[in-house]
């Protein structure tokens, strides 16, 4: 019989020593659950922010997309109005739009016809035009002693014409 209750005291002292062994391990466990579900929770929140912040950022980007587009259908369309369009049969080289005619005319005459069409006769004075124009057009009147151009005043607001030759 003390054999049996020395075995019992062992057997209780192994149990309760293992027992304190599992419940440690058991508050460890829950400590790292508890901490985990922090970290879950705190994440949720993260994400939330994001999503927000996302849905925020792409309801700004849609409204500078259509911003943008807007501004440049009237950036279009301010173009369009100030470069109006040539007449048919004109070439445009910058704001004007010059005319090419086959026909001999004198001076005046040539001068005369430029003004029925709302234009006048002009001088290019810039090296930039001579080329941009003459790259495409050809000697236009064939006047009296010299070559001149026929350019229409309507191309822009303010276009000062001349006559001189060329």
């Amino acid at each position: 019989m003390l054999a049996g209750i020395i075995i019992l005291s062992i057997c209780y002292a192994l149990n309760k020593s293992e027992n304190k062994r599992l419940h440690a391990k058991c508050d460890k466990l829950n400590h790292v659950y508890n901490d985990t579900k922090k970290n879950h929770t705190e994440l949720q929140d993260e994400l939330q922010d994001t999503k927000t912040s996302l849905t925020q950022l792409q309801s700004r980007y849609d409204e500078l997309s259509k911003n943008h587009s807007q501004l440049q259908e009237e950036v279009k369309k301010l173009k369009e109005k100030i470069e109006e369009k040539c007449p048919e049969g004109w070439m445009r080289f910058g704001c004007s739009c010059y005319f090419k005619s086959t026909e001999k005319k004198t001076w005046s005459d040539s001068r005369r016809a430029c003004q029925d069409k709302g234009a006048d006769l002009v001088m290019i004075n810039s090296k930039e035009e001579q080329v941009g124009v003459f790259v495409h057009v050809c000697v236009i009147f064939d006047g009296a002693d010299s070559p001149l151009l026929l350019v229409s005043l309507t191309g822009c607001r303010s276009v000062t014409c001349f006559l001189s030759p060329l």
